[in-house]
């Protein structure tokens, strides 16, 4: 059964009319991430879909087929759709009075944690950065744990001025070297903290959107496109790559490749298999000429510069038929 004021906010929220659910409730929209021509997002309102007071473990859902944006919440939804406080609050609001766990006050915790993000909340470095050219300053202790650590991930001099990699010795974000990202006019659009020893947390990164293209400055996108899983693994390929931190490509990244349709090469780390048949598909979807790069090892810092290549140079390209097949024999 569909929740008609649960319908009404959605389409307030993507800006369309749902003229038809199934008979669980869920309804087929055009995706506002990847502008695919068809219907592709599926999304839940069914109100007994949802975390209820009684305990029930089943959730209100959202999935594209076509780019794989995903969440497992609608208040989730409604914050990658950057919407506003006042429609966040009504749905919050009607979320609560129909049982759900989900109140107010959860929804604007959510707002302030990294799982919600406004569309004006500036990128800035840490403030305990201190870059490459200022290596010397660190006491003796820390440099050498800093290169030998760097040399350990196959992290050259040249790699570290081309990426203006620095690192936090106080602080926040202590003992973690930082790899900044910037966008086509060199504007500061990200970065990642990586931890150089134990940590519960190996990767920290900024309270900011993840919608943006990782070294988008390094792209040229009139050449074949390598993406990649982490930033180690793009310093590692050098040309043309771009990590895409995680296993979905975010929607500024979809748009490039509706726009300037770049050979892809998809080669994500060897346990991610799966994932790498879902982004060919997107990129095939997109009108690009794919490849998948199976690797040996398991990523391409651990194989290295040359040896990544050759893999890349090795695979065939291929069309939906060959993915499918591939599929099926994995």
């Amino acid at each position: 059964m569909v929740d008609d004021k649960l319908l009404s906010l959605v389409e307030k929220a993507i800006g369309q009319n749902i003229s038809y659910t199934d008979n669980h409730g869920n309804a087929r929209v055009f995706c506002p991430f990847c502008h695919h021509h068809k219907t592709s997002l599926e999304i839940n309102l069914d109100p007994d879909s949802g975390i209820t007071k009684k305990g029930h473990d089943r959730i209100q859902s959202f999935h594209c087929w076509v780019c794989g944006t995903r969440g497992f919440h609608l208040i989730e939804l409604f914050k990658r759709l950057r919407c506003s406080p006042v429609l966040m609050t009504q749905l919050s609001q009607h979320l609560e009075s129909v049982g759900y766990v989900q109140t107010l006050d959860h929804a604007v915790k959510r707002m302030n944690d990294d799982l919600f993000v406004e569309e004006d909340v500036p990128v800035v470095l840490p403030p305990e950065f201190v870059p490459y050219h200022k290596f010397d300053s660190l006491p003796e202790a820390d440099q050498f744990k800093l290169f030998s650590f760097l040399q350990s991930r196959k992290i050259s001099l040249f790699d570290i001025v081309k990426h203006n990699i620095g690192y936090c010795n106080v602080g926040e974000y202590e003992n973690r070297v930082v790899i900044p990202s910037y966008d086509s006019t060199n504007q500061l659009n990200y970065w990642v903290a990586r931890s150089m020893g134990y940590s519960k947390l190996k990767y920290v990164n900024p309270n900011s959107s993840k919608d943006v293209i990782i070294f988008e400055d390094m792209i040229d996108w009139r050449y074949p496109v390598v993406l990649v899983e982490g930033v180690f693994d793009a310093i590692s390929t050098r040309f043309n790559s771009t990590p895409i931190l995680g296993h979905e490509l975010q929607p500024s990244l979809l748009m490039k490749l509706s726009l300037h349709h770049p050979d892809v090469f998809v080669c994500l780390d060897n346990d991610a298999w799966s994932y790498s048949f879902a982004i060919a598909r997107t990129c095939l979807n997109y009108g690009c000429r794919v490849k998948m790069v199976s690797l040996p090892e398991k990523d391409p810092n651990d194989l290295g510069f040359d040896a990544t290549w050759e893999c890349i140079e090795a695979a065939p390209y291929i069309d939906f038929e060959q993915l499918i097949e591939m599929q099926m024999e994995a």
